[in-house]
């Protein structure tokens, strides 16, 4: 199994949905999940910063990873954009199949 989740946050929908419609456009994603209204808290030249951000769930194969990464990086308006990639270790079998066999590497 070779699946992977990618997080990333990002300003606001349009964004995020320029970005999911490039990730499937160019077939390294099979599924973005948008998630509006997620409070995010961080340390930002050396300050404490809240902003209201759209979390991006992103779900392709671990051989596509830098493709998703490359997509992100050229659209992302973020100077660092969070892209995080996560090992899916068990999951409902034929979902997993599902993201396995649409995108074919």
């Amino acid at each position: 199994m070779d699946s992977v989740i990618v997080l990333c946050t990002i300003d606001n929908k349009e964004n995020a949905r320029k970005i999911a419609q490039a990730l499937l456009n160019e077939k390294v994603s099979s599924c973005i999940n948008i998630i509006p209204s997620v409070e995010s808290i961080y340390i930002w030249d050396n300050k404490i910063t809240t902003d209201n951000e759209f979390l991006m769930i992103i779900k392709t194969r671990l051989p596509l990873f830098n493709g998703v990464k490359d997509v992100i990086l050229k659209l992302h308006p973020y100077e660092v954009p969070e892209i995080l990639c996560i090992d899916i270790q068990d999951g409902y079998e034929k979902y997993i199949k599902w993201i396995e066999n649409s995108l074919e590497v």
